[in-house]
């Protein structure tokens, strides 16, 4: 049954791959691109802008998204999903229109105190804040419906018109980071209000049709889930201010350059996986599938940690390379942080397995109390060591409070047995990226001095990495080259037949 399970989680992550490679890929180009359009002082405005909007709606919004995709699934089964989607698309709509109008008044009491550049792309930001928490709700009800084709589209498209449209403004006008937050609320209002077009249709979405029973229990597990989202940022996110107040915007900017880069180099795999993982998990458990469940996370974990810890090692050692080769000039001392934000995104990623045991149980005030206590070690970490290190600091800071979260999430979890730590596929993996790096080390390998040198390298890290674990046997790889083995083969007749 597992592997049936895994089955459908891969088909899915088919779907997902483009969804968010691509966006991936554009952040990416948008990081070069805007590294070079915009001087650091107006990226680091732009970062800061960006930074607060995400704040804000994991303050206000987020809480409705995580019950969508905890519940969708319950009123399914029921078949009551019209008075669900009524009861959170509605008073979504309330609320987005609440904070938002406090947002732009806000802005007004800034004046003398912030940057006036700043004010003025915070005001802008209004509109970005609300069609970003629109864009954010469609795609959670898409994921929860497993509509994964028309989720791919939708990312596509934002990401891709965004970054062209945004680079296209800017070289053409001197709007500078104003023309990106402008171009990215066009984008994701008009899914927005398609999208929220069609659900009405669909599901009948109407005042009538709210329930007072239904927004309690999206509010009993959404808001404690929002709090976790909050503590989230702060942590991801609280050095950016942090960094601004002790060092300035152009240490921001070239900060989160580094940041992004080492962390989505991580995330994006684990991003995908679990966009499609997450409705089966439920749906397993909503079944009553409890073993089934275990055994399911804990592959998933396993995969998981195969394919992303000599990634880890990988940008260890690569660092230098991979700045000079993304980042411009102007940002190329970002560098120093890639191996210690990789490793905290790894820490991270690996977390939100473990958590799952608190999801599943409803227990979703526990991961509150975890990130809670990991912000507040971060924020005291940073205090002392970015007047000292700057933003290493700032990196060694993220890195510890990562490792505090995933320990702790690790010692309650066991009061949940749903998660089960797949020890010999840790220790299996560690030994073979132990291998690698210390054969890329000591031939130095890591100091490509070409284009042509580096792309050598990389293929020796990644052949020696394959060559080592399998020769350790790890089950868990060995099953992925099989499945895409045969994955492969399947679209390869299918092909050949089409074309006879």
């Amino acid at each position: 049954m597992i592997n049936s399970f895994v089955k459908e989680i891969g088909k899915d992550f088919f779907y997902y791959i483009p969804a968010r490679i691509v966006p991936c890929v554009m952040g990416f180009l948008g990081i070069v691109a805007y590294s070079r359009l915009l001087s650091p002082e107006e990226y680091g405005f732009y970062i800061l802008v960006v930074t607060s909007i995400s704040l804000v709606s994991g303050v206000t919004f987020s809480w409705i998204n995580q019950a969508n995709l905890r519940y969708f699934e319950k009123f399914r089964t029921r078949n009551d999903l019209s008075r669900f989607m009524s009861t959170n698309a509605i008073f979504f709509l309330a609320l987005v229109t609440l904070v938002s109008g406090l947002w732009y008044v806000s802005t007004f009491f800034l004046k003398g105190l912030v940057n006036a550049r700043l004010i003025g792309l915070l005001r802008i930001g209004t509109l970005v804040l609300i069609s970003e928490g629109g864009f954010s709700f469609v795609l959670t009800i898409l994921r929860a419906e497993r509509k994964g084709r028309r989720y791919e589209i939708y990312c596509l498209i934002k990401s891709t018109g965004t970054l062209f449209l945004s680079v296209i403004v800017i070289y053409l006008t001197y709007l500078g980071s104003q023309s990106i937050l402008l171009v990215a609320a066009l984008f994701s209002g008009a899914i927005f209000s398609l999208e929220l077009t069609y659900f009405h249709k669909k599901w009948g979405i109407s005042l009538s049709h709210v329930s007072k029973e239904i927004l309690r229990m999206s509010a009993s597990y959404g808001i404690p889930m929002a709090g976790a989202s909050i503590c989230g940022l702060v942590l991801a996110f609280s050095d950016r201010y942090m960094i601004e107040y002790f060092i300035g915007t152009k240490e921001v900017g070239i900060y989160a350059a580094g940041y992004t880069i080492s962390e989505m180099s991580i995330l994006l795999f684990s991003q995908i996986l679990m966009l499609a993982a997450y409705p089966t998990i439920i749906r397993v458990f909503e079944a009553q599938y409890k073993d089934e469940v275990r055994l399911l996370l804990k592959k998933l974990t396993s995969i998981y940690i195969v394919t992303l810890l000599p990634l880890v090692v990988g940008i260890a050692l690569f660092s230098k390379p991979i700045a000079t080769a993304i980042l411009g000039a102007k940002f190329q001392e970002a560098y120093i942080i890639f191996p210690w934000i990789a490793s905290a995104a790894f820490c991270f990623g690996l977390t939100q397995y473990i958590n799952k045991s608190f999801e599943l149980k409803e227990k979703p005030a526990l991961i509150f109390y975890l990130l809670l206590l990991s912000s507040i070690v971060n924020i005291c970490l940073n205090i002392f060591w970015i007047p000292r290190f700057g933003v290493l600091g700032a990196a060694l800071s993220t890195l510890v409070a990562y490792l505090v979260y995933l320990f702790t999430s690790w010692i309650f979890s066991r009061n949940f047995p749903v998660w089960i730590m797949p020890w010999g596929t840790f220790f299996k993996s560690s030994m073979a990226a132990s291998v690698m790096y210390l054969v890329i080390h000591f031939t130095g390998s890591q100091r490509p001095t070409t284009v042509h040198a580096f792309a050598l390298s990389l293929l020796m890290a990644s052949a020696i990495y394959v060559g080592a674990i399998a020769c350790l046997k790890e089950e868990t790889f060995l099953e992925m080259v099989r499945s895409l083995n045969h994955f492969f083969k399947t679209r390869y007749v299918r092909l050949k037949a089409s074309y006879w």
